[in-house]
């Protein structure tokens, strides 16, 4: 952990960031802490303005443990004497000065920023497969933790993973970011610069760009996947969301005053979103990508089938067919904005096309379970309308009978997307059967009633377990041969959160052990 003065870190700041001109602080800072809780001895603690709690609250506990001075945002009242900093936006002072204290790490890594409503994990994931091959050092953060270039996976660290079995959920943490607070990102870069990391491929989540988590981090390319509505709890309505997924493209709202390089836009022009941002971005600082005609790296056509996925793509008009083992068809679109992704980044394309030959599956993304059972079993993140959209299409296009799904919705999370879910299940699946997922501190049986009115809505039969351990095992019941089973929403996570407590479950080894025991036979056809 560095230890960097108060003064060498407020002398590389803004004066506009400031209410006031900060006092000369000539202390040593150790440490940078948003939570009271963990505050040690030379800290600087950050009093966030929060949804529930102001951290100007906590200021007198931060004190009491030993901070070094304290950053609030606004005149918000402070109780007790000590070090004092009043800023515009105590997150972006946050940001900033994170980024000073681990050294400015993104400025000694090619930092790419992703950002879309899905795909981004895959996407994010592809990339650094793509770099790695290519003979980068190359490292990808996001939902599912830290993805190394020897391929290891491992969590944020002890501060964000996720709670051990049987503790009491605190709201106040995340359990598994997809983009976390500044200090531990920035620290992040920082540790993976120090180990000769050459590359980090981030997933930057629209609440992490509202929350300015990566402000002040110097991006060489920033890409979309593509816009669907999600998150509306948080941003509140459409426009809020889109305008958040936008800082990533802006200098501005990006790096503000320490972004000193130029940043390359890959840019999706199938996408509504994308077109808008192309159009405002110069034409030598884009690479656009998709099946438009003006594409830079154009999708010609593809198939996707149960071994796997071939696209035929034009690279500034050059074309070439690219095969890989990673299964699902909504991965074209992913396979696609990776390719590009990896293009602007000086891989060639042939190099390219030989790395997607050993491409491994994501995690959780589209994750096919064998077990010698004579059907599809399929387990995805997908948690949108739109997700779920695209999964049961992809898992259709493999040919299958009929399809059971089991699902939910998280709660304290986007209410408004329940009842889409449901129609689109509705619409998608031959069977449904909806349980809990991670219901937080809601009633999971009023969580699964609105997603099961968007199935009746829509026409659909639907079933309700709330035990989803209970649900995954009816829902095997009864498959034949050639069916396909689905279970949707929580992907690769290990844990299950409710208001009470968190208890570990994964879906994917649930449904090993299901069928592997005496659940999962088929029924002849």
């Amino acid at each position: 952990m560095p230890v960097v003065r108060m003064n060498t870190l407020v002398r590389r700041l803004p004066d506009d960031l400031w209410l006031e001109t900060p006092p000369a602080l000539d202390v040593p800072v150790r440490g940078l802490r948003e939570d009271s809780r963990r505050v040690e001895k030379g800290d600087l603690f950050f009093a966030l303005p929060g949804r529930r709690q102001d951290g100007a609250a906590f200021v007198a506990e931060a004190r009491r443990r030993g901070a070094a001075a304290v950053v609030v945002e606004g005149l918000a009242p402070v109780d007790g004497p000590g070090p004092l900093l009043r800023a515009r936006s105590a997150r972006r002072a946050m940001a900033l000065i994170a980024a000073l204290f681990y050294g400015e790490p993104s400025c000694a890594l090619r930092l790419t920023g992703i950002t879309g409503t899905d795909g981004k994990t895959s996407t994010a994931w592809f990339v650094q497969r793509l770099l790695t091959a290519a003979g980068r050092r190359a490292a990808a953060l996001g939902t599912l933790g830290i993805l190394r270039e020897d391929g290891r996976l491992e969590p944020w660290s002890a501060a964000a993973a996720q709670p051990e079995a049987g503790a009491r959920p605190d709201p106040a943490r995340a359990w598994r970011p997809t983009t976390p607070d500044a200090p531990l990102f920035q620290a992040t870069l920082a540790r993976l610069r120090d180990a000769g990391v050459q590359d980090a491929v981030a997933e930057v989540s629209s609440h992490a760009l509202d929350q300015e988590r990566v402000f002040g981090s110097q991006f060489a390319v920033v890409a979309l996947t593509h816009l669907s509505a999600d998150h509306l709890d948080f941003h509140k309505d459409a426009a809020g969301y889109r305008a958040a997924k936008a800082k990533l493209f802006a200098r501005e709202t990006r790096g503000g005053p320490l972004e000193r390089e130029p940043v390359h836009a890959v840019l999706n022009l199938d996408d509504a979103f994308g077109r808008d941002l192309a159009a405002a971005c110069p034409e030598d600082a884009r690479t656009t990508y998709g099946r438009d005609p003006h594409a830079r790296v154009r999708f010609v056509e593809g198939q996707a089938g149960p071994e796997g996925i071939s696209l035929a793509l034009e690279f500034d008009g050059g074309a070439l067919r690219l095969r890989t083992p990673v299964t699902g068809s909504f991965h074209m679109e992913n396979l696609h904005a990776a390719a590009t992704i990896a293009y602007s980044l000086s891989v060639p394309p042939r190099a390219i096309a030989r790395a997607f030959e050993d491409l491994a599956p994501v995690p959780g993304r589209f994750e096919v379970i064998r077990a010698g059972q004579p059907f599809v079993v399929v387990v995805d993140y997908a948690h949108t309308a739109d997700g779920l959209e695209r999964l049961l299409a992809g898992v259709r296009q493999l040919g299958v009978g009929r399809i059971t799904l089991v699902f939910g919705c998280g709660g304290d999370r986007d209410r408004e997307k329940r009842g889409p879910m449901g129609e689109v299940a509705a619409r998608r699946a031959d069977r449904i059967i909806v349980t809990s997922d991670n219901p937080r501190s809601e009633d999971p049986a009023a969580i699964a009633s609105a997603v099961a009115l968007g199935v009746t809505r829509a026409g659909g039969r639907v079933e309700i377990e709330l035990d989803r351990r209970a649900a995954l095992a009816r829902g095997l019941e009864g498959l034949r041969a050639g069916d396909a089973f689905v279970a949707a929403g929580k992907g690769a996570e290990t844990i299950q959160v409710f208001a009470d407590r968190v208890v570990p479950f994964d879906d994917r080894d649930e449904l090993r052990r299901l069928l592997g025991g005496s659940h999962g036979g088929a029924r002849g056809a």
